[in-house]
């Protein structure tokens, strides 16, 4: 049985992309865009999006918050779920600036902020000694009608610590 060769398309690269994600294996995943564009490759939310998770899972905040970037650059919606996957790189990193830009960012663009995305950033602020950041980011949670958790409140009140 002789099988043709078989020319890769955005599901092979989103699929790879993916595993790389699940293998912590962020170079590889940048790379893999690079390797899209020369093929022509449509780059797609679903390949961008691992290589944003890969990023983050990496604890490489400025390559998780570049991909988010290059989005807009090739034309690709963005999500919560992508922006909080950088928000998570961020607070891993302990780096509040770039996350409150981020949660700006989304209240901006009218993303669907969650607990989720809530408690990450206010886990940022704990971890950058903000603690009236994280403070005011309950608020904003309540403002905007996102229910704040045991997490939310325990990072709140870590920060003041």
């Amino acid at each position: 049985m002789k099988l043709d060769a078989c020319e890769p398309d955005s599901i092979t690269y989103s699929a790879l992309s993916g595993a790389y994600q699940q293998g912590l294996r962020w170079r590889a995943a940048l790379d893999l865009l690079t390797v899209m564009a020369v093929h022509a490759v449509e780059r797609d939310r679903i390949a961008l999006t691992g290589v944003v998770n890969a990023c983050e899972k990496g604890c490489r905040w400025q390559l998780a918050w570049c991909s988010l970037r290059s989005m807009c650059d090739l034309n690709v919606e963005r999500d919560a779920l992508m922006c909080s996957a950088v928000l998570s790189a961020c607070e891993r990193n302990s780096q509040w600036q770039p996350a409150l830009k981020l949660l700006i960012l989304m209240h901006q663009s009218k993303m669907n902020a969650n607990t989720i995305t809530y408690n990450t950033f206010t886990s940022a602020c704990e971890k950058g000694e903000k603690w009236q950041l994280a403070l005011n980011s309950l608020r904003a949670a309540r403002i905007v009608t996102v229910e704040s958790d045991t997490v939310t409140f325990s990072a709140a009140i870590s920060a003041c610590e």
